[in-house]
């Protein structure tokens, strides 16, 4: 990862030029359900799947699919309810601050007056008024902010969910808009609810599995997000197996823990308690990837490897095996983590996975044929490769990087032609992930745009761009370089010539974002804009806000 620009000291901050290779992917989860992590399946056999007897199999798939869309919709509904209420408070707050600021200037011109008529004394006493009068009419304004933002929990809805075709759900609400959004989260759960385990759609089950995550993370004491009375009706024509995830609501609503759980994760040695809602997340997502999601295996794979970390290899060896299953349905991102944990490794396997390193290699081997990739020579694999996992790992990143163009593949894989002083190579697969749309490619890109290095000719507009592109996807640290960019200008060697035309307001805006992500050089940079008047009105008092409660606390932390 190359640096961030630095706009005031003309010098670059930040992390090293460079990331460690090879790395751990991000997790991907799907899109989560904003409405409003079950205990890994026995090994013991699975119950046969049930249908009802006047239910084909295409029947179930297309009234999961209906319940789904349905469910959809009622989400896009709530997002565009939400986006207008947003919009609405913003102008109501916008036009508060507004009045304040003309009535505060009407003041202003009746003071001078005054000061004209009054003595010194009658003077001092009205600048007194004034600041309270001020003061109160800030309170106003807060006032006014606090009670638009103000959500009513009650919601009011009546669902009949007995004939899919037609939508009886009908919704009584006020004229408060969070209700409104509130009842369409509610709409949207109970579809995505039937649509999982009456169907077993497997969207469905991965954004539930979501759900239960975000709850396990933010809200572990909420109520239980599944309706165990309605799984219950379904268990017979359902291709799920409910009985388990019954099982775990019971235990969540009746607050209790059983000690003989059958999560693999609470038996291992070393391992903490499981949240419920972890469990309900592992069921859901390996029932999805039963149901032949690629992302539910996925999932499923990844939140075992992450809880099964510091507690028994079981869980990793059923991670792998899970990630395994998202490899032969064809998931990119599947392959790729596999590829970063091969590559990691300094040793080969010594530990009786040799049976794991043989599937993945005939598995890369079977890919690649069906992508009709040619085989990697043996000259390409880095030298700082020493062992077979390793070299596997290789050949597995390879595959995944030009037989799926998998921007975070490409990105690692220019890493390592970089590495070996291939420079020729390093820019083709650097150019190839950006243009994928990943933006630490595209920030790495103009980075080298920016200075002219690795291959890269010197091209100031290029390297903008790149910033740009980059910051459009939240990168931070292009936020802060691209802001840096136009915060200066870039001029020619003449001084004269205008390369980049200077927008310091712009550059000001790019600084905020950095900093609402997260990032400490951009509300630096917005500090400095404010004490130097700099894109910004100059006001000292907000520097020193900012910079106590935002440098300071980061600081502490």
């Amino acid at each position: 990862m190359a640096m961030a620009i630095h706009p005031f000291s003309g010098c670059v901050s930040g992390e090293s030029r460079h990331p460690k290779m090879p790395f751990s992917p991000a997790k991907r989860f799907a899109l989560h359900v904003s409405f409003d992590s079950l205990s890994l399946a026995s090994r013991s056999p699975h119950f046969l799947v049930r249908y009802s007897s006047s239910a084909s199999l295409g029947d179930i798939k297309r009234k999961g699919e209906e319940c789904y869309q349905l469910a959809v919709d009622a989400l896009d509904n709530a997002s565009r309810v939400k986006e207008e209420h947003e919009e609405q408070l913003m102008q109501e707050q916008f036009e508060a601050m507004k009045k304040q600021t003309e009535k505060k200037q009407q003041r202003e011109i009746l003071r001078q007056r005054e000061r004209k008529e009054d003595s010194n004394a009658n003077e001092t006493k009205d600048r007194k008024a004034v600041a309270t009068k001020d003061r109160a009419a800030g309170v106003a304004v807060l006032r006014t902010i606090v009670k638009q933002t103000q959500q009513q929990n009650a919601v009011h809805v009546e669902n009949s969910f007995g004939d899919q075709s037609k939508d009886s759900t009908v919704v009584k609400t006020s004229d408060d808009k969070a209700n409104i959004i509130n009842s369409w989260r509610l709409i949207a759960q109970k579809h995505m609810e039937e649509a999982a385990f009456r169907y077993g759609h497997g969207s469905a089950l991965v954004r539930l599995g979501n759900e239960a995550l975000e709850r396990a993370k933010n809200d572990p004491d909420k109520k239980w997000l599944i309706d165990r009375e309605r799984c219950e009706a379904w268990r017979e024509e359902s291709p799920l197996n409910l009985a388990h995830l019954l099982v775990i609501g019971a235990r969540m609503e009746g607050g209790t823990s059983d000690p003989r759980s059958d999560c693999d994760l609470d038996n291992m040695q070393g391992a903490e308690p499981v949240s419920p809602y972890v469990h309900l997340a592992l069921h859901v997502y390996e029932e999805a990837g039963k149901q032949g999601s690629a992302e539910g295996w996925y999932n499923f794979g990844h939140l075992l490897w992450e809880q099964g970390a510091d507690a028994q290899k079981d869980a990793r060896g059923r991670a792998m095996d899970a990630f395994h299953e998202a490899m032969k349905l064809g998931d990119a991102d599947a392959m790729y983590f596999v590829a970063s944990q091969y590559l990691s490794r300094e040793e080969d396997d010594e530990d009786g996975n040799e049976q794991s390193l043989a599937s993945t290699c005939e598995l890369v081997n079977s890919l690649g044929n069906s992508l009709e990739l040619p085989p990697i020579r043996e000259q390409c694999i880095p030298s700082s490769l020493k062992n077979e996992t390793q070299q596997l790992g290789f050949k597995l990143l390879h595959l995944v990087a030009h037989g799926h163009n998998h921007g975070p593949a490409l990105h690692h894989l220019a890493l390592y032609h970089l590495q070996e002083g291939r420079y020729e190579d390093f820019r083709q697969r650097l150019s190839k992930a950006a243009t994928a749309g990943h933006p630490e490619s595209l920030f790495l890109q103009g980075h080298c745009y920016y200075t002219g290095t690795d291959g890269y000719g010197r091209d100031f507009p290029a390297a903008l761009k790149n910033f740009l592109a980059a910051a459009d996807s939240e990168h931070a640290d292009a936020m802060v370089s691209a802001g840096a960019m136009l915060h200066r200008g870039v001029f020619g060697d003449d001084g004269r010539t205008t390369i980049i035309p200077r927008d310091q307001q712009r550059a000001f805006d790019l600084y905020q974002q950095a900093g609402e992500l997260g990032s400490v050089e951009g509300w630096r940079n917005v500090v400095s804009c404010y004490a130097s008047g700099q894109g910004v009105p100059k006001c000292l008092e907000t520097a020193k806000y900012i910079a106590k409660t935002c440098l300071e606390q980061d600081k502490i932390n």
